[in-house]
């Protein structure tokens, strides 16, 4: 921000401030009494901050948003498939755990591994999320 601009900002400011002493002055001169204008002053709040409520959720969002899929992938792959996963992860809003310790390979959803240099999706049964984990398998593997 230049000079100029900085010294129209402070007197922009500088007039919004002595116009609300101004208008806080006429109000204390007037002869409403000191309840009637607290009562205004609560109820102008109140009006504003029912105004500023978070509004109602997006009509577009999945069912299955926020569903929490692990992937085991083996360490040699994490690199190469990582972009991937996240992508497909983010445009369905789910929640992506990447995991590459040889325990994950039987506890997550989908286990991604190098067969004969071939890569294979292999679902876990009875998985809360094996049908997210098949869709992303789907978008990820070649």
């Amino acid at each position: 921000m230049n000079p100029l601009e900085a010294s129209a900002v402070r007197a922009s400011r500088a007039k919004s401030v002595g116009s609300a002493k101004h208008l806080l002055g006429r109000l204390a001169e007037t002869s409403w009494n000191g309840t009637r204008a607290a009562r205004l002053l609560v109820s102008s709040l109140a009006a504003l901050g029912l105004a500023c409520q978070k509004g109602p959720p997006r009509a577009g969002a999945p069912v299955d948003a926020g569903t929490v899929v692990t992937v085991y992938v083996a360490p040699e792959l994490a690199d190469r498939l990582m972009g991937r996963l996240t992508a497909v992860a983010a445009r369905h809003r789910w929640s992506l755990s990447v995991r590459t310790d040889t325990a994950a390979r039987t506890e997550a959803d989908l286990a991604i591994v190098d067969s004969a240099g071939t890569l294979v999706g292999r679902l876990r049964t009875g998985s809360g999320a094996a049908s997210q984990a098949s869709q992303l398998a789907e978008a990820v593997l070649p």
